[in-house]
C-alpha cells in the first residue's frame, strides 16, 4: 500500500514501496526505461541546485522540507531517510534527490572543439571526461558506442552537467553516424585539426602545438577505450595519431605503461585549448 500524505506544496512519502519510489529506483537502473522515459535521476545537493538553473526537474525528493522549498518542479516530495535510502541504493545517501528530464542538446556539427569518446565504457571515465571537457571550454561531446551518459555512476562522474542546458552539445551515436556528422561539420566550418590519442604509434603531443595555434578551424580529438584500443587509420581518415610521452625511467614505464583514458584525455584536452586561437580558457 503506498503511504502519501499531502502537506503544503509538497507530498510526503514514507514507503519504500511507493510508485515514485518505484519508478526513480527503476531510472537509477534500467537504460531502456531511462530512454523510454527521457529522464534521468540523480543524487547531489549542490550540483541538482546548479543544474535545475537550466533545467527543470520533473522530481525533488528530499528528506528536508526546509530544502525542498527552495525548489520549482512538477512534484516535490518529502521522503524519510529509509526512501532516500532505497532511491540511492548506498548506505550514507545524500539529503537531495531529482529526476530531470534529457536536456535537448543541439547538434555537434556546429562544436568548433569536439571530442569523441570512442567505446568507452567505463561510466567513471565517461563523466568525468564530459565534466572536463565543459571546465576546459569543449562545447561538443560525441559519444561513440560504449557508456551511457545517464547512467548513475557517469552523472555522479559528470557532476550532472550533462543534464544542464548549457551551451554544451552531447550526443551519442554509432561510429558511422559519427563519420557522417564530421562531414556535415567539416563543410560548415572546414576540417581544422584533426587528432587521435594513440599510446603506442603516436607522434608527441608538443609537436601539434604550432599546427594548432595556426588553425582557424575546429579541433576533434578522439579518445578510445583502453580495452579496444585506438581504431585503425582506414577508420580514421585525416586524424592524425598523437601520444603523451611518459618518463625515460625504465622503473616508471613498467609501472605505468600507459596513462588512464580520463588522465590522457585531460591533459590532451588542456593542452589544445590552450593553444587553440578559438580557446575560452
Amino acid at each position: 500500500m503506498n503511504s502519501e500524505i499531502i502537506q503544503g506544496s509538497f507530498r510526503v512519502i514514507n514507503s519504500r514501496a511507493h510508485n515514485i519510489v518505484k519508478h526513480v529506483s527503476r531510472l537509477r537502473d534500467d537504460a531502456a526505461f531511462r530512454r523510454s522515459s527521457r529522464q534521468a535521476l540523480f543524487q547531489g545537493n549542490n550540483a541538482i541546485s546548479h543544474i535545475a538553473k537550466t533545467n527543470k526537474p520533473d522530481i525533488v525528493l528530499s528528506s528536508s522540507s526546509e530544502q525542498l522549498g527552495s525548489f520549482v518542479a512538477k512534484e516535490l516530495f518529502l521522503v524519510s531517510p529509509s526512501v532516500l535510502q532505497k532511491i540511492s541504493a548506498t548506505e550514507s545517501p545524500e539529503t537531495l534527490a531529482a529526476v530531470f528530464p534529457w536536456p535537448t542538446h543541439s547538434s555537434v556539427e556546429q562544436s568548433r572543439r569536439l571530442l569523441v569518446l570512442d567505446r568507452v565504457a567505463d561510466p567513471g571515465n565517461c563523466g568525468t571526461l564530459c565534466r572536463t571537457a565543459v571546465a576546459l571550454g569543449w562545447d561538443g561531446v560525441f559519444i561513440a558506442g560504449g557508456c551511457d551518459i545517464y547512467n548513475d555512476k557517469a552523472l555522479r562522474a559528470a557532476r550532472g552537467v550533462t543534464l544542464a542546458n548549457i551551451g554544451v552539445a552531447f550526443q551519442s551515436g554509432s561510429w558511422e553516424e559519427l563519420l557522417q556528422t564530421l562531414a556535415v561539420r567539416k563543410k560548415a566550418l572546414g576540417h581544422g585539426a584533426a587528432l587521435v590519442a594513440d599510446s603506442k604509434g603516436g607522434s608527441p603531443l608538443e609537436a601539434f602545438s604550432r599546427q594548432i595555434e595556426r588553425n582557424d578551424g575546429p579541433v576533434t580529438l578522439v579518445l578510445s577505450s583502453e580495452a579496444h584500443g585506438t581504431r585503425p587509420a582506414a577508420e580514421l581518415p585525416g586524424f592524425q595519431r598523437v601520444c603523451i610521452p611518459l618518463s625515460a625511467l625504465n622503473d616508471a614505464r613498467s609501472l605505468a605503461e600507459s596513462l588512464n583514458v580520463a588522465t590522457a584525455g585531460g591533459i590532451l584536452m588542456h593542452f589544445i585549448a590552450s593553444h587553440h586561437p578559438h580557446a575560452t580558457m
